[in-house]
């Protein structure tokens, strides 16, 4: 276990030195309290691989400055972490040391971003169930019995998946054109040499908090075995990587927010790992936002695009019945933009200003029942773009929400998909 645990850590470390971070919360079962240590993210400062010790720093609290966690293996001890916490109120730090083994306190850990470890505990007994995952490996279980230092394997989340045959999830990092730093994630095709790939830009949604995170990813890994690069950018507003890089994504978007998304295609480029031809975009709700934004406001980007419950009219999001209302509504003025006193912003960043710069060929998919984005989005859309004699082509499904989940729906959406990239991204 030791030597799985050693080897897990050191594969993660070796893609994640510089770009690391993790979210931890613990649970406090007497008290019913939770203590967010890493609640949005905190970046790895230190590893030493010889202790295998994890330090960590995260700006998710202002009571919560500096954390320290080490994580080290012994034949007496699985795993034992420290925590170090220092307060800006207090000088001196606090210092606790828990030993798992004995860590009866706690209900749960929850590493969540990426950790190629995780753990849950079955009850107060000796009995420690493992999951161990990574960018290749969907997640393998294992059962721990402390009493008699046994493990014993329990199966596979997806068995019929060869993590030797899947695309390494790799992190990167570029400067955007105002300075900032942003990170990422591609994955390349496992057969190729890496250069001058179709590319498939793939914002994520939220989009204020969220995060794209290291760890398996079916959909990826489906357009990467198609022989399409696959780069995923946490654009300022993102979460995990501190209240200051997501406070400077409010009331940006397609701006800064977008510029982050239009600077990786170009570092793509200059790289030499994308074909400045052959870039699609592709999101779902702010990712089919951002995909809107890509083909109307940057147009010379992008070959194709995907709009996957996306919005398309700002304020017809704000409008929509029953979505912002009261202290929602003051949240959209203050996040996203006000559609009566942001009007020259509105109009410069909301896609159906500009639908006469579309050039991309447009796969529009919606669910009828989507309350989160409402499917007038997709509807508008295409009455829009039919008076304009522009194509598009469509996917909606009546019971389908926000995010298609029956079976047979995503077949053929992903079907459907493949057929769009082959025709309109694939180099032959």
């Amino acid at each position: 276990m030791k030597n799985l645990i050693k080897k897990s850590l050191d594969r993660f470390w070796s893609l994640h030195r510089k770009y690391i971070k993790i979210n931890l919360n613990l649970k406090d079962i007497h008290k019913g309290e939770t203590c967010y240590i890493f609640g949005n993210g905190g970046s790895i400062k230190y590893y030493d691989e010889g202790n295998w010790g994890i330090y960590a720093y995260s700006d998710y609290d202002e009571d919560y400055k500096w954390v320290g966690i080490k994580f080290s293996a012994s034949d007496t001890s699985l795993l034992s972490g420290i925590m170090t916490v220092i307060r800006p109120d207090l000088t001196d730090a606090y210092v606790t040391s828990y030993d798992l083994k004995i860590w009866k306190g706690w209900d749960s850990i929850n590493s969540s971003y990426g950790m190629p470890i995780a753990l849950e505990y079955e009850s107060y007994d000796n009995i420690v169930q493992w999951s161990v995952a990574d960018d290749r490996n969907p997640g393998d279980y294992y059962l721990y019995d402390r009493g008699k230092n046994t493990i014993t394997y329990l199966g596979s989340i997806r068995p019929w998946v060869d993590p030797k045959t899947m695309a390494e999830m790799k992190p990167i990092s570029f400067t955007a054109r105002d300075g900032e730093t942003v990170h990422g994630f591609l994955s390349l095709p496992v057969d190729s040499n890496g250069k001058n790939l179709p590319l498939i830009i793939n914002p994520h949604g939220g989009p204020f908090g969220i995060q794209d995170q290291w760890r398996f990813n079916g959909e990826t890994q489906f357009f990467v075995n198609r022989g399409y690069a696959v780069m995923q950018i946490n654009f300022r507003g993102s979460g995990g990587y501190g209240k200051r890089f997501e406070r400077i994504g409010y009331k940006r978007w397609g701006l800064e927010m977008q510029d982050d998304i239009s600077d990786s295609v170009y570092w793509a480029v200059e790289q030499g790992i994308a074909d400045p031809e052959h870039v699609c975009i592709y999101g779902a709700s702010y990712g089919g936002y951002a995909t809107m934004a890509g083909i109307t406001l940057t147009p010379e980007l992008y070959r194709c695009a995907v709009n996957y419950v996306g919005i398309w009219d700002i304020k017809m999001l704000y409008e929509q019945n029953g979505r912002w209302v009261d202290r929602a509504k003051r949240w959209f003025h203050n996040h996203v933009l006000d559609p009566k006193k942001d009007l020259d912003q509105l109009k410069k960043t909301s896609p159906n200003f500009h639908l006469d710069k579309i050039k991309a060929p447009l796969f529009i998919v919606h669910g009828r029942r989507d309350y989160n984005v409402r499917v007038e989005q997709a509807e508008t859309l295409m009455d829009a773009l039919d008076e304009k004699n522009i194509p598009y082509e469509v996917l909606i499904k009546r019971e389908e929400a926000h995010g298609f989940t029956l079976e047979e729906n995503k077949i053929e959406l992903y079907g459907r998909m493949e057929e769009f990239f082959e025709k309109n991204l694939a180099k032959y």
